[in-house]
């Protein structure tokens, strides 16, 4: 069977190739993203719904904040010697039963707990990139706080949490939610959004490229 030229470049437009002047050259496709938050340990009701409620605004992509039920500190991950509790295992502990889809759920583990990792004294976070679950520690962020400089400051760190376990590297303009943030003048100064490199970075996870027929021509 022979096309003629016209019967194929028509088939190419409809196909997805080059599209007409006013028409868009891509299409991104809007995927809701459910992140499920898990508080452990003495962590506030009150801050988990105020989380649920700010994190949509501030992500960059269409999301749906699910609050696990409270789960409690596990007693063998404490280290007495260190006044601390090991971070991995209090993350398996308290996301270990969630089964995770990594194209559309991520889960973050709050604790009000202090941390530590084998070969680090102070951990203020952690990522299982595999399995797309992270540990955020927020007690530190009440130093010098009241309660809503405390909240913004756990916004923040949250937002920045879940772009780890997101897999994006920390952000090196500082006044990106996703900086890295040690100290806490540092978390105040930054904002509560993430710069456009780091938008751009979460959003192409969710670009799906239109297929594109080659043409005999």
């Amino acid at each position: 069977m022979r096309w003629s030229a016209a019967v194929l470049v028509a088939a190419y437009f409809l196909c997805g190739g080059v599209p007409p002047a006013d028409q868009p050259a891509a299409r991104a496709v809007n995927i809701e993203e459910h992140v499920y938050l898990i508080p452990a340990g003495d962590v506030d009701e009150k801050l988990m719904r105020y989380l649920k409620r700010k994190l949509p605004d501030n992500l960059p992509m269409t999301v749906r904040i699910v609050v696990e039920p409270r789960r409690e500190l596990p007693a063998a991950a404490y280290d007495p010697a260190r006044g601390k509790y090991n971070a991995g295992m209090v993350l398996d502990d308290a996301a270990g039963g969630l089964r995770l889809a990594l194209t559309r759920e991520r889960a973050l583990v709050i604790t009000d707990a202090p941390l530590y990792l084998p070969d680090f004294d102070h951990v203020y976070s952690v990522a299982d990139l595999k399995k797309g679950k992270g540990l955020l520690s927020i007690g530190w962020l009440r130093e010098g706080a009241s309660e809503g400089l405390f909240r913004k400051r756990v916004l923040k760190q949250t937002e920045a949490a879940l772009a780890e376990a997101l897999g994006l590297l920390r952000c090196e303009d500082p006044r990106c939610v996703n900086f890295s943030s040690d100290d806490l003048a540092a978390i105040d100064k930054k904002r509560s959004t993430f710069c456009r490199p780091c938008e751009k970075k979460i959003r192409k996870r969710y670009d799906i490229p239109m297929f594109r027929p080659k043409l005999p021509f």
